[in-house]
């Protein structure tokens, strides 16, 4: 979730980034529509994941 998960948020965007730059193998990211956004590789939008923005709603997705 953008600006909101903290510390895995900023690790699993900089490892998408760095497996864009160096990777060697063919990568996809898939997503849930709250972060429907990633730098570096393809990404495909995951529309059953139930999505949400409060900590509780997270944990039950």
């Amino acid at each position: 979730m953008p600006g909101i998960s903290g510390g895995s948020e900023t690790y699993a965007r900089e490892l998408v980034r760095a497996l864009g730059r160096v990777g060697r193998f063919e990568y996809r990211v898939f997503l849930p529509s709250v972060a429907a956004d990633v730098d570096g590789l393809p990404a495909e939008l995951v529309p059953e994941y139930r999505a949400s923005r409060s900590t509780g709603g997270r944990i039950v997705a």
